[in-house]
């Protein structure tokens, strides 16, 4: 039945959706949030955007790492959602609390945001945590998963992407 309602759906629309998964998958259109709202979104990405820093070289906002999240949280981490939220909000308050009429973790300055992501992390904070952990593998997984886009995280790292690989694959298995 799910495929008779793809045989049925219109041409076009059908056109469209696959040409949109391309111009995503090509990094020339952002994808769609499924799990955060735009608000959450935004400052996920400025605590992915410290994480792993754009300077010389891209960083964790250049390869998408938001929306990897993002799609995790809509699909097989549906369960951290909650806590990804609740550390939102702490965050927020700690905003407030530290920088009074700041409204948002990502209108303060770089170093505003280092200097609370260091306490996060000098607490040993869960929320931090699983974001520092989830920018990681987002920056850094294949680009199939969602993040990792135009494959500047293998970039960083000096990991040339080939369509097959053939022995050696390093020094262990080297002839001697």
């Amino acid at each position: 039945m799910v495929g008779a309602a793809w045989l049925a759906a219109p041409v076009g629309e059908l056109r469209a959706a696959a040409d949109y998964a391309t111009r995503v998958a090509r990094g020339e259109a952002e994808p769609a949030l499924s799990a955060l709202m735009p608000a959450e979104a935004s400052t996920i990405e400025a605590l992915t955007a410290q994480i792993i820093p754009t300077d010389e070289a891209p960083g964790a906002r250049e390869a998408g790492a938001v929306y990897f999240i993002d799609r995790m949280l809509g699909t097989a981490h549906q369960s951290d959602l909650p806590a990804v939220r609740k550390g939102l909000a702490d965050l927020r308050k700690r905003v407030a609390r530290s920088h009074p009429g700041a409204t948002t973790f990502e209108s303060l300055t770089a170093d505003e945001q280092h200097a609370i992501l260091a306490r996060l992390e000098k607490e040993k904070s869960d929320f931090f945590d699983l974001i520092r952990e989830a920018t990681i593998v987002a920056t850094f997984s294949s680009p199939d998963h969602g993040g990792n886009r135009a494959k500047v995280g293998w970039s960083l790292i000096g990991f040339e992407d080939r369509f097959v690989w053939a022995p050696p694959f390093g020094d262990y298995d080297r002839e001697p």
